[in-house]
């Protein structure tokens, strides 16, 4: 059996005192910041435990709380897939760093009503909680006083002090809505209901720079929702006058507005150009298959695995958003036109 690290393994790795290992796990004074920070690093990487988090442990392996909002899988064709890879990975590597993790459905009525989980009363082995997809603020701050490490996947809020790990939905958003405007598209317009979610918000907002350093018009009836406030999908309606391009927040609402373009009887991309983002199973089904935005799982499940256990360790109280960039999928949706 691994014999579990002691301060000494680490005072000695550093070439510090056992004294000074102690108060940098502890944060006490009397050492410096980047001594602390290094330490704790350290500590993670050959897996330290501090005793307030052994005694959490107790008897059975300890496990995270890996909670989706009922929303995000709702979809069976889209969502489920996209989510549950996530988990998957997710779980992956938690399980290097010795957690299992056990899959939570939020329902919507749980989560008005910032109730906890119930598997908090019937296991004392959770140790932690991820948050993936999107869930209210109000909920977040309220597991604040859950008692375990907490981290969100896929979306963040402000003014909370939880980290979370996102892929750089701006950025990408931007490229491509540049890589369409390189391309001679002046009037282009947006998919998705722009508050219903921080991805969707900041996948908007990128777009939106891009049209604005080209001194482009944003049309209001180009500007198009896919999902109710709550956030459940809908059919989407065009308008009756088309722009030359759309810039869609995911690749299921690339799919159902290049599926709406052909029953107006216009050709994809030869008359207009789609552009989606996830890079999912509906960007590859499409017809065209889609331009797209693939999301980095990986980075992400990996960074908020690390992050998430330092926590629950005690070895850092981290709560900053960290940013993954996506990159640029591009297939035959987009075409480029002459003014």
């Amino acid at each position: 059996m691994e014999e579990k690290v002691k301060l000494k393994d680490i005072a000695e790795k550093l070439g510090v005192s056992i004294v000074a290992v102690s108060k940098a796990l502890n944060d006490k004074d009397g050492i410096g910041e980047a001594l602390k920070a290094r330490v704790k690093k350290t500590a993670l990487e050959m897996g330290y435990e501090t005793a307030v988090m052994r005694d959490k442990l107790k008897r059975s392996a300890a496990s995270v709380l890996v909670i989706i909002g009922k929303n995000a899988l709702s979809d069976i064709n889209m969502t489920q897939a996209f989510y549950l890879g996530f988990f998957e990975k997710l779980s992956q590597n938690l399980l290097k760093y010795g957690y299992l993790t056990q899959l939570y459905v939020l329902g919507k009525e749980e989560e008005r009503e910032n109730k906890r989980p119930e598997v908090f009363d019937k296991c004392d082995n959770v140790v932690g909680a991820a948050f993936l997809g999107e869930c209210s603020k109000d909920y977040v701050r309220s597991a604040e006083g859950w008692g375990v490490a907490l981290i969100l996947i896929d979306f963040y809020h402000k003014n909370i002090p939880v980290g979370a790990v996102v892929t750089d939905n701006i950025s990408a958003s931007y490229d491509m809505t540049k890589l369409l405007l390189k391309k001679g598209h002046r009037e282009i317009g947006f998919v998705g209901r722009i508050n219903a979610t921080t991805s969707i918000r900041d996948r908007y907002l990128g777009f939106y720079k891009a049209m604005l350093e080209y001194d482009c018009k944003i049309k209001e009836e180009w500007i198009i929702s896919d999902r109710t406030e709550d956030g459940i999908y809908t059919s989407i309606t065009l308008p009756e006058k088309l722009p030359t391009a759309f810039v869609c927040n995911s690749d299921r609402a690339a799919y159902e507005t290049v599926k709406k373009i052909k029953a107006r009887g216009l050709s994809v991309p030869e008359e207009m150009s789609v552009v989606g983002f996830d890079n999912d199973v509906f960007s590859k089904v499409c017809e065209p298959p889609l331009s797209t935005v693939a999301v980095n799982v990986d980075e992400i499940t990996a960074t908020a695995a690390k992050r998430l256990v330092a926590l629950i360790r005690g070895l850092t109280n981290e709560n900053s958003c960290a940013v993954v960039r996506g990159k640029l999928i591009l297939r035959s949706s987009i075409k480029e036109i002459t003014r």
